[in-house]
């Protein structure tokens, strides 16, 4: 399948203590973090521990990522300014220690 060549943008407003469930993006993405903090914890599209859930929701997994964060091996810390890249496949959890405003391309 041709992939389009618009961009796919999207704002993220979170409050203290947002977090995100574990889940993959189907397209690489630039996270860019304009407000606040976002701690963002990343794991290779292969891991063997990470169970998928059944279609339609498919890149998502029904672990509580809370408590793989000890364990992960790539994490960001994220401030006003910091861009990061996050491939297309790679699990990844988002914790919001204050109120954050990012934008994903």
């Amino acid at each position: 399948a041709q992939r389009s060549l618009e961009p796919i943008v999207s704002a993220w407003v979170a409050p203290r203590g947002a977090t995100t469930p574990l889940h993959f993006d189907r397209h690489p993405n630039y996270l860019c973090h304009v407000v606040g903090r976002k701690l963002v914890y990343l794991w290779p599209p292969d891991t063997p521990t990470i169970p998928r859930n059944a279609p339609p929701a498919e890149n998502t997994s029904p672990l509580d990522a809370a408590s793989l964060v000890d364990a992960c091996e790539l994490r960001a810390d994220l401030r006003p300014g910091d861009v990061l890249f996050i491939p297309e496949g790679w699990w990844h959890y988002v914790v919001t220690p204050v109120t954050s405003v990012s934008v994903s391309i």
